[in-house]
Formats: C-alpha cells, sequence, structure tokens
C-alpha cells in the first residue's frame, strides 16, 4: 500500500453477518476492507451504505421502462 488516506467508499455484509467499511486509497486507487468496531458511528456507516440508493444509475422516471426491458410485468402491482 502506499501510505495514502483511505476513504470509505461502500458497505459489505459478511455471509456471517460481519459488516465491514470498503475503503479506496485516495492516492493509488487501491480498495480494502476493514471490520466495523464500536467505535464507529452507525449513523455515517448508514450514509455510506446508502449512497448507491442516493444516486442510481439511471433516472427514477425510468423505472418502470427499464422494468418492462428486464421481463417485469409487475410493475403496477408492485407500486400501489
Amino acid at each position: 500500500m502506499c501510505g495514502g488516506i483511505m476513504e470509505p467508499v461502500g458497505v459489505r455484509v459478511r455471509p456471517d453477518g460481519t459488516w465491514e467499511i470498503i475503503q479506496r486509497c485516495g492516492f493509488c486507487g487501491e480498495m480494502k476492507t476493514a471490520e466495523l468496531s464500536e467505535e464507529d458511528s452507525s449513523v455515517k456507516i448508514l450514509s455510506i451504505a446508502s449512497k448507491p440508493l442516493a444516486s442510481l444509475p439511471f433516472p427514477v422516471e425510468k423505472i418502470e421502462e427499464l422494468t418492462m426491458i428486464m421481463g417485469g410485468n409487475d410493475f403496477e402491482r408492485l407500486w400501489r
């Protein structure tokens, strides 16, 4: 590792239920995981975990169209 500052970029839940923080080096881009400790802020962990939901890779307005493209046919039932 190059010694750069590690930035939290995600959260992972292992099969045994243990949560880990996914970190990326701000200098070289190397990624590693670190097990959560009692000192870690629950609010910060949840904010890291929710980032992908807050910035979807497609416009929310297109979700019905994308569901149909992917073979979904129960869109109306699911969203009512």
